[in-house]
């Protein structure tokens, strides 16, 4: 064969290969829709935002000693173009709610998302592409508002008007709820039979100003949550608190030993100490 001769027939032999992975793609893609995935990224979509209004209703408890109002926001990413949004929306149904006409949309709608997401990695595996052009969380955003007594609610932003320990206060606030509202979901998913309601601080609440930790306590113990914080400083003996065991780990240089000093405290007052 001549060099043209060759280069037409590699450039035939390219669509036809193209043809059938498009069609096979096609295949694919409304089996996909129709089946267990296109249910569980459904059923995932709105689960967060049941997740997100279980989040609310409890960050509407919680208030802070400078009165702040804080409101947390779960929206379609703006940047998103038009295509990618309709998209969303259509994913985000369960398939026997979607008609004939949205199921052709979607089907071409995500056949030419992972035709974009594969021209951008060709190396990538077809699993790892799908899993990312699957991946939801990429097509909402979580913002924090807060406002003051009745102006408007602004994004929490480094500029705001509020002060450092102020800012430090409000941001602990969304994430008490989501840890309340994730045990609540597990809960409910567990069928009664109870779920541990824990968190873990490290070096709770660095930077936050003394006069609001006894709040800060107190919002867990409004949500129900148990603790363990780890801190130099704090020691947690609040009237917001209605039990708690607190050790303090005393290192003798020296000796080369570790002392445990072990308290408790009631809600009122605080007892002698033990040690191990």
């Amino acid at each position: 064969k001549t060099l043209a001769q060759a280069t037409t027939a590699v450039r035939q032999d390219h669509e036809t290969a193209s043809k059938v992975l498009a069609d096979g793609q096609e295949s694919q893609l409304r089996d996909l829709l129709q089946g267990a995935i296109a249910k569980e990224v459904a059923e995932k979509s709105h689960a967060a935002k049941e997740l997100m209004s279980n989040m609310k209703r409890h960050i509407r408890k919680l208030s802070t000693a400078s009165e702040i109002g804080v409101d947390i926001r779960w929206d379609m990413e703006p940047s998103l173009d038009p295509e990618t949004k309709r998209m969303v929306e259509l994913l985000s149904m369960l398939p026997d709610t979607r008609t004939d006409e949205d199921h052709v949309t979607l089907v071409r709608l995500l056949g030419e998302h992972l035709d974009q997401a594969r021209a951008e990695n060709p190396e990538v595996g077809y699993k790892q592409v799908l899993n990312k052009a699957l991946d939801y969380k990429n097509w909402y955003r979580l913002q924090v508002k807060v406002r003051r007594e009745d102006q408007p609610y602004k994004v929490l932003r480094r500029r705001n008007d509020l002060s450092e320990g102020e800012k430090k206060f409000v941001t602990y606030l969304p994430l008490f709820a989501a840890v309340a509202a994730s045990c609540d979901s597990i809960s409910d998913a567990s069928e009664g039979l109870g779920t541990a309601r824990f968190v873990l601080l490290d070096d709770a609440f660095a930077k936050v100003s003394k006069d609001n930790h006894a709040q800060l306590f107190g919002l867990l113990t409004d949500l129900n949550l148990d603790w363990i914080a780890t801190s130099e400083r704090l020691w947690g003996d609040h009237a917001t608190i209605p039990e708690l065991e607190i050790v303090e780990v005393i290192r003798h240089t020296k000796l080369r030993a570790i002392l445990l000093e072990r308290y408790r405290w009631d809600g009122r007052s605080l007892s002698e100490p033990t040690y191990d």
